[in-house]
């Protein structure tokens, strides 16, 4: 009975340990290809294109923003969310991009923040820091995520810097009601220097 059981449990240890391995090696190398199905180097001309295809909304700044963007601003669904989307360009390539939303409620920024989280780590796996910021009455007021990714074929580096964050001096309105925010900065870190280095 006993080497019955081993043989039966032993196959499928294996089968187990070698599916985790699969999905470990799915995330190494991984890194992120662009934003919302937006690709890196992408013209102003076609971001607003595959954004105004994908049912978003452009907009002058971002939420809460008074100053216009330098880039290009998007409002609509993103993976079930409503947010914000913001896409900078060093030229008129596509190297840096954010996704963001502000509210007057600090659950459901941090709802969003969190379900946001769950998703890059599911798609880029488990990130490299994970921090929160205590207030002075020991509770966390803002949290902090990032990702950094290496290519394997190219070496070329990435980063995702995300946080959620209890109002500051500058986040509230004249009324004095407190505003908070969440946000995921996308960028591709060697890609922008080197059109920096070409004086792009």
């Amino acid at each position: 009975m006993h080497r019955l059981m081993s043989t039966l449990i032993y196959p499928s240890v294996l089968t187990v340990c070698f599916l985790f391995v699969l999905q470990a090696a799915s995330h190494a190398g991984q890194v992120p290809d662009g934003l919302a199905g937006v690709p890196w180097g992408a013209t102003r001309d076609q971001v607003k294109k595959i954004m105004i295809e994908k049912g978003f909304k452009q907009e002058e700044a971002m939420p809460f923003s008074n100053l216009p963007s330098p880039g290009l601003v998007f409002y609509g669904p993103l993976a079930n969310r409503m947010c914000y989307l913001e896409f900078m360009f060093k030229g008129n390539a596509f190297d840096y991009g954010s996704i963001a939303g502000k509210s007057y409620n600090y659950e459901t920024v941090l709802e969003t923040y969190n379900y946001f989280v769950k998703l890059v780590t599911a798609k880029y796996g488990i990130p490299q820091e994970q921090k929160c910021i205590r207030t002075t009455t020991g509770a966390c007021g803002s949290y902090f995520t990032k990702w950094k990714f290496v290519d394997n074929a190219s070496s070329d580096v990435y980063a995702i810097d995300s946080g959620a964050a209890a109002p500051v001096a500058d986040m509230y309105e004249s009324s004095g009601k407190p505003i908070y925010d969440f946000f995921f900065n996308f960028s591709a870190v060697s890609f922008g220097n080197r059109l920096k280095e070409d004086g792009i």
